[in-house]
């Protein structure tokens, strides 16, 4: 495989109490959604179901509800994996790009 595992992020009393992927199906903007009560470093990838990453965000979070768009509109038709890294934890949701 190419060393990328589904996680859930159960919600704990600090850090990161969420991660949300959506809309799912997309046709362009992929909007990644997690709470965070900290201002760390949080970086967002995206690969090809090969494995090849594709995409690369690295924000700050602020405390509380935070939201960042992904474009996809010039990728190719296909499933993309969306790895979220933040306050030591890896999410990883699956999505379908029309």
């Amino acid at each position: 495989t190419n060393g990328l595992r589904r996680a859930v992020a159960e919600p704990q009393k600090e850090g990161v109490t969420l991660v949300e992927v959506f809309p799912n199906p997309t046709a362009d903007e992929l909007r990644v959604r997690f709470q965070a009560k900290t201002g760390d470093g949080v970086t967002i990838r995206l690969h090809s179901v090969s494995g090849n990453v594709v995409k690369t965000s690295i924000i700050t979070a602020n405390e509380g509800q935070n939201e960042h768009t992904l474009r996809l509109g010039t990728l190719p038709t296909g499933v993309y994996i969306v790895e979220t890294l933040i306050q030591g934890q890896r999410v990883v949701h699956k999505v379908l790009k029309q």
